[in-house]
């Protein structure tokens, strides 16, 4: 495979945990990295990747990071900031017709019913846990009004945050039409991971929500074998989205944090779930070494 390139970011925008202004573009302005003692970076199977620190702006791999890919349910990092930026995940939300109606076998699904009502947060949680087509769609209703008028804010988002080679036409990720690179989705992604409370929700595996007077319980499963309770938990695991579809194979946004140092990288086009993890783990020891 061609030798992937690396490059470090030269300007200073703070630790990665630091509120960022999410008006400007963060994470605009890259230069070279060498690595330490001359080391060569892994090679991964996946068709696009990218590896960096937040905090010191440090890029530590990429590998045709540019590219325009399908995204699949990465898709969901994008509703997840907007959910997160309304200012109360306390706020019900009650499920529509057209949310129930993606509780079936074409989709990926947190198994809500017409008429429940849940917090915002469970329904993040239904998002990003059990990667609910159906959790998206009521968050779009319950944001903006309807699906249409949310995928137009996140284009808006999008755009506001530099993310050129990003563009969504659903909140969900189930249409192939969402497309963004691998460096675009980690920007994100390390966005995301800068906002109160969404660490708690990217960081969990598994999420009971008890029965209540209106909705039933339920018990969300995550596929992030990263993470604790994984198949494979990586130390320091703190996220943060698994995807698959046929045109974008597989998928993961993931992040890392140890000694104070957060990775943030991302996987688009790997052939299989266990090469998408393998290849996770080898770039986040890549980077950890580089710190």
């Amino acid at each position: 495979p061609p030798k992937p390139s690396i490059a470090v970011a030269e300007q200073d925008i703070g630790a990665a945990h630091t509120q960022h202004n999410l008006l400007t573009r963060p994470f605009a302005s890259l230069a070279i990295h060498v690595p330490i003692n001359g080391q060569q970076p892994p090679a991964v199977q996946a068709e696009s990747a990218f590896l960096f620190d937040p905090g010191r702006n440090s890029v530590f791999y990429e590998k045709q990071s540019n590219e325009e890919r399908s995204i699949a349910s990465l898709t969901k990092v994008m509703t997840l900031l907007l959910a997160s930026e309304s200012g109360n995940l306390d706020q019900p939300v009650t499920i529509g017709r057209d949310a129930a109606a993606l509780v079936n076998s074409n989709n990926s699904y947190m198994g809500v019913s017409a008429g429940e009502q849940f917090t915002l947060r469970d329904l993040l949680y239904g998002l990003m846990v059990a990667s609910g087509n159906d959790a998206a769609v009521a968050i779009a209703d319950a944001l903006d009004g309807s699906v249409p008028a949310f995928v137009a804010d996140m284009n808006r988002r999008a755009a506001q945050l530099g993310l050129s080679r990003t563009s969504f036409v659903s909140p969900d990720g189930l249409d192939d039409g969402n497309r963004s690179s691998a460096h675009d989705l980690a920007v994100l992604t390390a966005i995301v991971l800068g906002r109160p409370e969404i660490e708690q929700i990217t960081s969990t595996q598994q999420y009971t929500i008890p029965p209540s007077g209106t909705h039933r319980g339920y018990n969300l499963v995550g596929s992030n074998d990263l993470l604790p309770g994984g198949r494979a938990p990586y130390p320091g695991a703190n996220g943060v989205k698994t995807g698959y579809t046929l045109s974008a194979l597989y998928c993961l946004a993931f992040s890392a944090s140890r000694d104070g140092h957060l990775l943030v990288g991302v996987l688009l086009g790997e052939p299989s779930a266990g090469a998408r993890l393998t290849d996770a783990r080898a770039l986040l020891d890549w980077g950890f070494a580089q710190e």
